[in-house]
This record gives C-alpha cells, sequence and structure tokens, in this order.
C-alpha cells in the first residue's frame, strides 16, 4: 500500500499576500521555520517544492496573511460534524472511520479549534491514530498544543485527541 498522505495539492497559494514578497522589510518566514520538510521557500516569490512537500499543511496554520491556505472547504466540514452526535475529525488516512475528513489534521489553526467549539453542540474527536505511522507525525504535539491553547481560552475545549 503506498503510503498516504496529503500534497502540495491540498495547498491554495497566493503569492500576492506573502509578506516577503508583498514587502522587502518583512521578516516572516513562519511557513518555513514550521515546514519539517524544508519544503518551502521565499526569494523572488514563495515556492512549496512539490517532492518535499507531504500536506502536513502546518504552514497554513501559521500564515498571517493567508499566502498558504487549506484547499478544502472547511464550511462543508463544519457542517458534516454538526450533523452527528458524536462528531469524529480525521485526516486522509482515517476519513473512513471520520464524520468529516481533512487532508491533514496539521492544517486545523487555533481559529479552526475555536469555530468548531463553538458551532458543534457535543464534543469533538480528533482522530490521530494513524499519526504515528504518518510522515507527518511531526505536527502532532503542534496540534495538541493549539488545542491546548483552545482550552485555556474557553475553559474547556471539548476536543479530545
Amino acid at each position: 500500500m503506498p503510503e498516504q498522505t496529503g500534497s502540495r495539492n491540498d495547498l491554495r497559494i497566493d503569492h500576492s499576500r506573502c509578506l516577503p514578497i508583498r514587502y522587502s522589510e518583512s521578516s516572516c518566514r513562519r511557513c518555513i521555520k514550521i515546514c519539517p520538510h524544508g519544503a518551502i521557500s521565499i526569494d523572488e516569490q514563495l515556492t512549496v517544492d512539490q517532492e518535499r512537500c507531504k500536506g502536513c499543511l502546518l504552514c497554513t496554520a501559521v500564515c498571517p496573511s493567508g499566502a498558504l491556505e487549506i484547499n478544502h472547504d472547511f464550511a462543508t466540514c463544519l457542517a458534516a460534524l454538526a450533523k452527528v452526535s458524536k462528531p469524529v475529525l480525521g485526516c486522509c488516512r482515517t476519513k473512513e472511520s471520520a464524520n468529516a475528513s481533512l487532508p491533514c489534521l496539521g492544517g486545523l489553526a487555533e481559529e479552526h479549534l475555536l469555530t468548531l467549539v463553538h458551532r458543534l453542540s457535543s464534543p469533538l474527536t480528533l482522530l490521530l491514530s494513524s499519526c504515528p505511522g504518518c510522515p507527518n507525525n511531526s505536527m502532532v504535539p503542534l496540534l495538541q498544543e493549539r488545542v491546548s491553547l483552545a482550552d485555556e481560552q474557553q475553559e474547556g475545549c471539548r476536543i479530545i485527541t
């Protein structure tokens, strides 16, 4: 069975929104720093190396300007989760066991988590069972940190990892 992960195609890139491209004095390099695969560079433009990118989507969660975003309809995902009493969100490896899925859960930014908490009437389970064997498993501690931050802001986030 081939290694199933997200891909570069799961990213929506808007070069014109990249801060260092827009403003030559910008020191923003958040996407480069967080990418565990070294797939992102910013020179004359924002570039994501197709061969190196594994689709962990961590870059989308830290990009402050929306130059890198998940190429997925989050509203549809949210609507699917809202229809069930015990919502479970998975990734491309676990979508058969989930009520909704994203290419990789590493793309869940704090604002996504807070939206899920506010819009769902019951606790959300993030399905991380396939993460240990995934090339994108470096995103797990970062996602758990975001869940903790959302929990602190909401006094009981109601997200289970």
